[in-house]
């Protein structure tokens, strides 16, 4: 039996990959998300009527854990009033991975709903078929299963949600509103390797203020384009892989720098949105852009349109190129995607191939390039024909089967070995000690024939990660030893060259991430029953005080590939909240097994939420995890965080 026949007889849901070290998180300028998005749960009556309802735009994203996919069925989402009226938001069974939300919000829905108070939400999740590939430093990863706190196999999970009750969702008349979703993976998932298993206690935490660092991703079916100086386009929501469902209407501003990529042809500003014009009703269209929370004003910098959306026309597979050989590419980490509708997440290498007539193009840009441009370490959308008859994974992306390969920005975290500031108008430099690509270690990569010299002295090499930053600031603290963060796209293959008198570099950036503002993960984890006493003081103006860790099961920070245990440090840190927002804070009390709901409080307050957990705190109650996001200073013993989470046992 061929690859595609046996990867057709496996699950929806395909494997997730996890890392054991914290390591780093996929850039998604592009989601991979998997489903149909037909079946499943039919949707409720709302009682919507055309003169008294409104849009409640519902986004999702997830909180960093380790994860490289997480693919799971979203069977419902609900929103409930002060009234006790609940509201199916979801009609239909989504597929969805979570971990290429840690960089992204999703809008699944803006279907009208009844006027209100909504002050809490309920997202169901169904773990059947699902499966999860954990890194465990070989090249097809440890296959887990997902299990409750008992090791019963999971099937549904209800994860409920409470608003801040002074910040809840209201929905007037003819206005609109904003909640968002935030699936915690780091607080909700336990993995034990001897066992081959993930622990599951869904996490969810809601907000009417959706996180400011992020973009957001609009999915849908085409409308109209307003060409005539309302520089604006209308779309029905169409969520992840969705072809059928339509979540209510969206509407998408864009601007003269908004950069389009049009059934395989680039364009920029008023030249892509009257080719986006000319589209015919229903086709496809993903925008990628900003919220503006105060008047729910949406604007792209990113629209991609009919065959350059995943699914529309052609076979699919978006992942990161591990090596090069000529005109064939391997892929690792890939998503396929069957021109039907169909996806699957696959751990093997995967095979594409290439010719001279293959169209390439690169995200953000408005011109082609031609397939020299795709290198070693690049993330890439690639669409032609599945080859069944091939005896591994393989995609045909020659120009005969309509190939095409998109150059999505790609993400990678080492270590600072040396940093140069530019100076007269020259570019900067960052010498690194490579550790991973798109969450692939650095070893996964071969690098040959990535430089210019025939004998392979100028190619990438992982311990001397070259980065041009170009005019880019560099901060203070790119220092030797310290994390570092980029975002960008890899040199043109065979095209770098350090040694030469103009130098060209392995990858040119076009966001470097200050290690002072990255974003690091705060996990501590007690063998259950938990423990009574986590924090020895709490305060909101100097802070939870961490207790004694010495039975803790895990007690880490990571920023990137740098981990700190917290029991070698000689002081802990502090856990201070952060003023911002978006920052958002919860309380789970886990229920007896997370086959019942899991219930999280919500809280904008820092303050609010150390108040709370003071009087969750009577000596009786125990906690089994405390995971947060924010930045930590070392010099200072403060971690400031925007999204903490407290799990207790009871």
């Amino acid at each position: 039996m061929n690859w595609l026949k046996r990867l057709c007889r496996q699950a929806l849901a395909m494997p997730a990959r996890h890392l054991l070290a914290p390591l780093a998180f996929a850039a998604a300028a592009a989601l991979t998300a998997c489903g149909g998005g037909s079946g499943g749960s039919s949707l409720a009556s709302s009682g919507c009527g055309a003169v008294s309802c409104s849009s409640a735009v519902v986004t999702i994203t997830d909180a960093p854990g380790d994860f490289l996919s997480y693919t799971v069925n979203i069977v419902s989402l609900k929103l409930q009033r002060d009234d006790g009226t609940v509201v199916e938001t979801l009609p239909a069974t989504t597929t969805v991975d979570f971990a290429k939300l840690v960089d992204l919000t999703e809008v699944i829905s803006a279907k009208q709903v009844p006027p209100g108070k909504y002050v809490a939400g309920t997202v169901t999740l169904d773990y059947t078929g699902a499966t999860i590939v954990v890194d465990n430093g070989t090249t097809s990863g440890l296959t887990v299963s997902p299990v409750d706190s008992s090791g019963n196999a999971l099937g549904t999970v209800d994860m409920q949600v409470q608003l801040d009750s002074s910040k809840p969702l209201v929905i007037n008349d003819h206005t609109s509103g904003n909640i968002a979703f935030d699936f915690n993976l780091l607080a909700s998932n336990t993995v034990d390797t001897t066992k081959a298993t993930v622990t599951v206690n869904p996490v969810l935490m809601a907000s009417i203020v959706p996180p400011a660092e992020k973009d957001m991703r609009v999915r849908g079916g085409f409308v109209s384009a307003d060409t005539s100086g309302g520089n604006t386009f209308t779309l029905t929501v169409k969520p992840f892989y969705s072809t059928s469902m339509s979540q209510g209407s969206f509407t998408v501003h864009v601007t003269s720098a908004t950069s389009y990529e049009i059934n395989g042809t680039p364009y920029t500003g008023d030249a892509g949105l009257a080719q986006l014009a000319t589209l015919s009703a229903d086709t496809l269209v993903v925008a990628i852009g900003t919220l503006t929370t105060a008047d729910q004003t949406f604007t792209a910098t990113q629209v991609l349109a009919g065959s350059s959306v995943d699914n529309s026309k052609f076979d699919g597979v978006q992942g990161v190129v591990i090596a090069r050989s000529g005109n064939s590419l391997t892929v690792g980490s890939a998503t396929l995607e069957r021109h039907g509708g169909d996806c699957r997440f696959d751990h093997r290498p995967f095979t594409v191939t290439l010719d001279s007539t293959t169209g390439v193009t690169q995200a953000g840009s408005g011109s082609a390039l031609d397939i020299g441009a795709i290198s070693v370490g690049q993330r890439i959308h690639a669409f032609g024909k599945f080859d069944t008859s091939a005896s591994t994974p393989t995609l045909d992306a020659t120009g005969a089967n309509g190939g095409h390969v998109r150059l999505e920005v790609t993400s990678l975290w080492g270590l600072v070995n040396t940093a140069t500031a530019g100076s007269s108008g020259g570019s900067g430099s960052v010498d690194l000690s490579l550790k991973s690509i798109e969450g692939r270690r650095a070893s996964d990569f071969n690098f040959a024939g990535t430089g210019a010299a025939s004998d392979g002295s100028d190619d990438a090499n992982a311990a001397h990660y070259l980065v041009d930053t170009g005019i880019l600031t560099i901060p203070a603290s790119f220092t030797a030893g310290n994390p570092a963060r980029f975002f960008g796209f890899v040199t043109a293959f065979g095209a770098a060259a350090p040694t030469a008198t103009t130098p060209v570099l392995d990858f040119s950036a076009v966001t470097l991430v200050d290690y002072a503002q990255t974003n690091a993960r705060l996990k501590i984890d007690w063998a259950d029953p938990g423990f009574t006493t986590p924090f020895a003081s709490l305060d909101a103006t100097s802070g939870l005080t961490l207790g004694d860790l010495s039975g803790a099961k895990q007690d880490v920070i990571a920023v990137g590939p740098l981990v700190t245990v917290l029991t070698s440090l000689s002081t802990l840190p502090a856990i201070v909240g952060d003023s911002s927002s978006n920052a958002l804070y919860a309380i789970v009390h886990e229920a007896p097994t997370s086959q019942h709901p899991n219930a999280a409080t919500t809280y904008a307050s820092f303050a609010d939420f150390a108040a709370a957990l003071t009087t969750a705190l009577d000596g009786t109650n125990t906690v089994e995890h405390v995971a947060a996001e924010g930045t930590y200073d070392p010099s200072a013993g403060k971690f400031t965080a925007t999204r903490m989470v407290v799990v207790f046992e009871n």
